[in-house]
């Protein structure tokens, strides 16, 4: 009997067995003659649970873990991005630096976005350089269909 569930499509901005675990759990389409409907709460909160564990693994943390999966459920597309870019802070800065996913909450106009902020006791001078190189890895793969997501320092201390 062939699996019910398998990859819709590979995630090929995501690197490393742990990352692809993940997507592997949260990318999931209906296959065979039985259909599954995936977006039943039990499945949906496997999928936010296997995501966060992701996150985990990247050492980020969440001031407001509820907005955050608020939102992942909202756009669900943004999922593999902002994976890709935990993992490629991660990679790229000292141990010690922090990653907080946040919703940002533009107070001029109506609008909400993710943002994955890199935090450091003492700044290194090429941050900012340093968070362009990954951006730019990820920025053309941004859905069509709304939400979005920015890595960026707000140059605070860490929490």
């Amino acid at each position: 009997m062939a699996p019910a569930l398998t990859l819709a499509d590979p995630w090929p901005l995501l690197v490393g067995t742990e990352t692809n675990a993940i997507a592997t759990t949260v990318d999931l389409k209906i296959t065979g003659e039985r259909d599954i409907d995936t977006s039943t709460p039990h499945v949906i909160a496997e999928q936010v649970y296997t995501l966060m564990e992701g996150f985990v693994r990247e050492n980020v943390i969440f001031p407001n873990i509820s907005e955050v999966i608020s939102y992942f459920l909202k756009f669900r597309e943004l999922t593999s991005i902002v994976l890709f870019a935990a993992n490629k802070a991660r990679n790229r800065f000292k141990s010690t630096t922090q990653l907080s996913l946040e919703v940002y909450h533009d107070p001029e106009i109506d609008d909400e976005y993710l943002a994955l902020y890199v935090r450091q006791e003492n700044y290194d001078d090429n941050i900012f350089d340093v968070i362009d190189e990954i951006s730019a890895e990820y920025e053309d793969s941004f859905p069509s269909e709304g939400g979005w997501f920015i890595l960026t320092t707000d140059l605070h201390p860490p929490l």
